[in-house]
This record gives C-alpha cells, structure tokens and sequence, in this order.
C-alpha cells in the first residue's frame, strides 16, 4: 500500500468520528453553566450571609467571654478585699492579746509571786489565703487590674 492511502497515520485533523465522540458545547448554551450563572449571585449572598452570621456568632462567644472573664475578677476582687478585712481584724484581736500579754509580763517582772502564778495565752491570727489562692488557680487575675494587685 503506498503510503499516501494509509488510514492508521496520526493526522493533524480531527476525524469526524472524534469530534462526536467529544462535541464542544458553544460558550453559553450549556444549560448548567446557564443554571450556573443565574444561580451565582444568589449563591453569593446565601455565603456571604454565612459569613456574616459566623463572624457575629464568633463576636458574641468573645464578648460574652470577656463579660464572664470580668464578672469573675470583680468577684474575686470583692473575696479578696473581704479576705483582707477579715485578716486586719483577727490580726488586730491577736495584737490586742498580745499587747495584753507583755502588759501583764512587764508588771510580773520583778514580782516572784506574779511570775509563778502566771500563765501566758498567745493567741495566734489564722490569716486566710483561701480567696487570694482561689484566684491564681482560676486565672481570674488575667483581668484584674494590675496596678491593684501590686
């Protein structure tokens, strides 16, 4: 066979029996690229609107962490001041006991009889942590004023 009249040769050209196998549709006639481009601006808002709804849901989660977070080192500076009043007060009922103490040591001095029948109560003052370590352990002084703690 001269090889002008060979059929298997790779051409340059399509056969027509290619070009129905894979029909090329015209730029807008297709009709999910049509469904697409009627449908896109409504696709757009639908995600936009998603968008927008999460970034508010993520904006009131952080506010209302912070209004918790605040809540929180407001009462634990409220315990803390409470603490502190009550700590001044049993270190001042032990100062008085104990003022009383050497009141009475210094009159014994001196005086055999006083000094053998004397007995001497020190009262201690049970100072409390409890609030002041409540709030390290819940990290509620990460919004507690700084210049309040020092």
């Amino acid at each position: 066979m001269p090889p002008e009249t060979r059929t298997d040769a790779p051409t340059s050209e399509p056969s027509p029996r290619s070009a129905e196998a894979l029909p090329l549709p015209p730029a807008h006639g297709h009709p999910l690229r049509r469904r697409l481009a009627e449908k896109l601006p409504e696709i757009l808002i639908e995600a936009g609107s998603v968008f927008l709804a999460l970034l508010l849901a993520l904006a009131a989660s952080a506010w209302h962490e912070y209004r918790e977070d605040t809540e929180r080192a407001a009462q634990a500076r409220s315990a803390i001041l409470a603490e502190l009043a009550e700590n001044r007060r049993e270190y001042a009922r032990s100062a008085a006991a104990v003022s009383h103490v050497l009141a009475d040591l210094q009159a014994a001095v001196g005086d055999e009889a006083k000094t053998n029948k004397m007995s001497v109560d020190i009262p201690l003052a049970l100072l409390s942590q409890a609030a002041w370590r409540t709030a390290q352990t819940t990290r509620a002084f990460r919004d507690i004023d700084y210049a309040w703690m020092i």
